[in-house]
């Protein structure tokens, strides 16, 4: 359990408050600034947009796999925060579907060089 009381340090830009949790030998003092409310709000916007670029992604019926891998790397140079839902689970989603796509590559790759071994052995037959 954790129990929460606002200090007196208050003002329009900014609060202060200070927390305990039950069993714990000391409180720990947070401050929230309006700065801080605007920057979540502007993650909760990014990650709603980079949400919607990657359900466009899964909903191809063909997957690019650089496409995919792309989405990642833009979304984490532009912050937003992919270790959050639903972020968190497109990437996992995405990852997933590349993860077939290259076992289906490697497949096709290994059947094509028995396909040329084979056809190699038949030229060899008299």
């Amino acid at each position: 359990m954790q129990t929460c009381r606002m200090v007196s340090n208050e003002s329009d830009a900014s609060v202060t408050y200070e927390t305990k949790r039950t069993g714990a030998p000391h409180s720990q003092r947070s401050t929230w600034t309006m700065a801080d409310a605007k920057r979540a709000k502007l993650q909760e916007a990014m990650s709603a947009e980079w949400a919607l670029k990657a359900q466009a992604l899964l909903d191809l019926t063909k997957l690019n796999i650089a496409d995919a891998m792309a989405w990642q790397r833009d979304a984490a140079k532009a912050g937003a925060p992919l270790s959050k839902e639903p972020l968190a689970s497109l990437k996992m989603q995405i990852a997933e579907r590349v993860r077939l796509i290259e076992d289906l590559q490697h497949q096709a790759q290994v059947q094509r060089e028995a396909a040329v071994l084979l056809a190699q052995r038949i030229a060899l037959v008299p």
